[in-house]
């Protein structure tokens, strides 16, 4: 069996996620490359949900990229260095291209053949890698096409065949936001009215006792009078008027009988001012000048 001067071994042609160490030129990795061109490189930093192309990466064969170098590892240099929370993969992405015939006068060169086989046979295996990572649909279910023009944040809607535009989310919490801020103020009108209606109850309120309390003022007012009234009836006759009740009852030998007697600082009714009359040689209570408090 002739050997194949360009064997390609069978792999996905994709390094594993790879983590960064510092540095910025990471390689070989154990898949080998025809062109450098062919090679893409994909990062995820720390704060990225998402690996992205790596613009500017270089591309160098172990051996050298020269035409006596076709097929061999290589190694790629970042444009910056990585650090070691950035994560990246490096893949080999083949566009197919024809520029070199495989005949030599009128025979087939057998190297270039060679060549032309080996490189269709990286293109294969990058389109099964590739054909692993796509969405499929179930065994027996038929092939889904996505609309174009979706946006980001749109949701995808099945309809018969197809994966259309459902509703954008972004604008989907936008509008639900502005309906529950729309709601608050909703609600803080109806509190600000509550508040209101509970302010105008409670001034109510207070008229109301305001109102109980000088009816209650007027009926002490009016007890007071009729005690005044009781009294100004009952006190007919002569009066004596005394500051104390010890003082009226030291005099009461020196009067008769039926003698009102007027104490302005009764010591024995907690010095309100009493009226008594003299009976039977005693002082008999009568009323108090004044309500007593």
């Amino acid at each position: 069996m002739v050997e194949n001067p360009y064997p390609i071994p069978r792999q996905l042609r994709q390094s594993g996620i790879l983590v960064g160490n510092g540095g910025d030129v990471y390689g070989p990795f154990d898949f080998k490359i025809f062109d450098p061109a062919d090679v893409v490189v994909f990062a995820c930093a720390a704060n990225e949900l998402r690996f992205t192309e790596v613009a500017g990466v270089t591309v160098t064969k172990v051996n050298g990229n020269t035409a006596m170098n076709p097929l061999d590892v290589f190694t790629v240099k970042f444009p910056y260095v990585v650090p070691v929370s950035t994560r990246y993969v490096v893949l080999s992405s083949r566009i197919a291209a024809r520029a070199a015939g495989v005949m030599s006068g009128t025979r087939i060169n057998p190297d270039a053949l060679e060549k032309e086989f080996s490189k269709i046979a990286t293109q294969q295996q990058e389109l099964r890698r590739d054909i692993g990572r796509a969405v499929m649909v179930e065994f027996g279910d038929n092939a889904m096409v996505i609309d174009a023009g979706l946006r980001d944040g749109d949701t995808l809607m099945k309809q018969g065949g197809r994966f259309t535009a459902g509703p954008n989310l972004p604008d989907l919490a936008e509008s639900l936001i502005a309906e529950a801020a729309a709601e608050a103020d909703r609600a803080k009108l109806e509190a600000d009215r509550s508040d209101f209606h509970a302010n105008r109850s409670r001034r109510e309120a207070d008229r109301s006792a305001l109102a109980r309390d000088a009816a209650r003022g007027y009926s002490v007012a009016a007890a007071g009078s009729a005690a005044a009234a009781a009294a100004a009836a009952d006190v007919v006759g002569e009066v004596r008027i005394f500051d104390t009740y010890a003082a009226a009852a030291a005099a009461l030998g020196a009067h008769q009988n039926n003698v009102i007697v007027r104490v302005l600082a009764d010591e024995t009714q907690d010095y309100v001012s009493t009226f008594y009359r003299i009976e039977s040689g005693a002082l008999v209570f009568k009323s108090y000048s004044v309500p007593k408090p």
